[in-house]
């Protein structure tokens, strides 16, 4: 199930697949002198703990840059959090912001996949990657899909992104930032806005 949240709920084991969260973004920003307010940095994680509540989730899946950059204040709230969810399995598929020293991913109890994830007939992973056989879910685009009004104004919503055999999250975390695409008429989008999700192509 699509959630407007930018995520996917695959309700058969209660397990949310998530991707490109980029805990520590603000705080990184911030340390360069960028005016972000510091709340914005929890908006991410509080956001996560409505939808686990919500939907009972049991399992959460990370596709990928879960942290933006280097150790800051960040990664403490987010063990903290992983602390009140300690009954909640989760699971990171590395990715390519996921540059934290390993003993920062051992003492959180994630369960690490360093390239990919297979359950059943899907393969997870955070960069686009086809295995023959298996129907690829990934991150790491920031998918994002323009469309222009009667007023010629143009509007940017993020999106699910399905090909033939790929399915691309949006980006979940706050101040991600987002990539243009453009589908084919063999594809599928779903744009995302506000708590709504329409079907554009």
């Amino acid at each position: 199930m699509l959630l407007p949240d930018k995520a996917i709920l695959w309700e058969k084991y209660a397990t949310l697949l998530i991707s490109d969260l980029h805990l520590g973004k603000i705080s990184h920003f911030r340390k360069q002198g960028i005016p972000l307010p510091a709340e914005a940095g929890e908006e991410t994680l509080t956001r996560l703990g409505d939808i686990i509540s919500k939907y009972l989730v049991r399992r959460v899946i990370i596709l990928g840059d879960l942290f933006h950059s280097h150790y800051n204040n960040s990664w403490s709230l987010f063990l903290l959090f992983l602390k009140k969810h300690h009954e909640i399995a989760f699971d990171l598929v590395m990715g390519n912001h996921d540059i934290l020293d390993k003993k920062h991913y051992i003492a959180s109890n994630l369960t690490i996949h360093a390239e990919h994830l297979v359950i059943e007939r899907f393969f997870l992973t955070h960069h686009p990657d086809i295995c023959e056989g298996y129907y690829n879910i990934c991150g790491h685009l920031h998918p994002a899909i323009k469309l222009s009004g009667k007023g010629k104004q143009t509007f940017r919503f993020p999106c699910f992104y399905f090909k033939n055999n790929q399915a691309i999250l949006p980006a979940f975390g706050y101040f991600t930032g987002s990539m243009n695409i453009e589908g084919l008429e063999s594809d599928d989008i779903y744009a995302i806005a506000d708590s709504t999700i329409f079907k554009v192509l």
